[in-house]
């Protein structure tokens, strides 16, 4: 990356907090595609247009209502408009329904976005490229809680995935529907990250192993199963 290059704000402000190269955090940013898992202003501005679309649907339900409550003997204007190729009535109601089948598709995608899977996957997204910079920068990525209180980090890299999803608003979804969405816990995808990590490990010392059969460790055996 150039000197000049695109830095996401929330990125620099992770790497800041961990004390890292801005560009080496967004190069690996863009590599495990944080991003697309997150996407969070993109979101808030469709269900901004959402809203104002809705508006539109109804508004052109009562255009449609209104047309209908004009006589037959009242189409001068209308008839005017055909002759230019223009049927209000049937293309009000082609631009509407056209409009709901988008309004309810896109409707479905934010449901699915704010569901329980994929909260934990933008989640485990952001502790697999926590643990990606770590690596990058020769810390450990471990795994492990306070003796007095389990649900708080006792390692560096797990306070790190802590704070990240506070950085980049990474959200649970909530219990009831009247209750605000919480930061999503730390715990879980910051162990699977930590375990992902290990046996990518595990693997790399297999590799090594295969390709010379004569080490120790060869005749020890290995462990495929998990």
């Amino acid at each position: 990356m150039t000197e000049d290059s695109y830095v996401d704000t929330r990125v620099r402000e992770f790497a800041d907090y961990i004390q890292c190269d801005p560009e080496l955090a967004q190069e690996l940013y863009f590599e495990h595609k944080v991003s697309e898992a997150l996407d969070n202003e993109q979101k808030a501005s469709v269900d901004r247009e959402l809203s104002a679309l809705r508006i539109v649907s109804n508004n052109l339900d009562k255009a449609a209502k209104a047309c209908k409550t004009l006589s037959i003997y009242d189409d001068g204007l209308r008839n005017a408009l055909r002759i230019q190729g223009l049927n209000l009535e049937k293309q009000i109601e082609e631009l509407n329904n056209t409009l709901k089948d988008n309004i309810a598709f896109f409707n479905a995608s934010i449901s699915k976005d704010t569901s329980g899977t994929s909260s934990d996957h933008k989640a485990n997204t952001v502790a697999k490229f926590v643990a990606a910079v770590f690596l990058a920068l020769g810390r450990p990525v471990s795994f492990g809680t306070k003796a007095n209180d389990s649900s708080e980090p006792s390692t560096t890299f797990g306070r790190a995935v802590q704070d990240a999803l506070v950085m980049f608003k990474v959200y649970r979804k909530p219990t009831a529907p009247h209750l605000a969405p919480e930061i999503a816990h730390w715990k879980r995808p910051a162990e699977r990250a930590a375990k992902g990590c290990q046996k990518r490990g595990q693997l790399k010392g297999l590799q090594k192993v295969v390709k010379n059969p004569t080490s120790k460790n060869f005749s020890a055996g290995w462990d495929l199963s998990n």
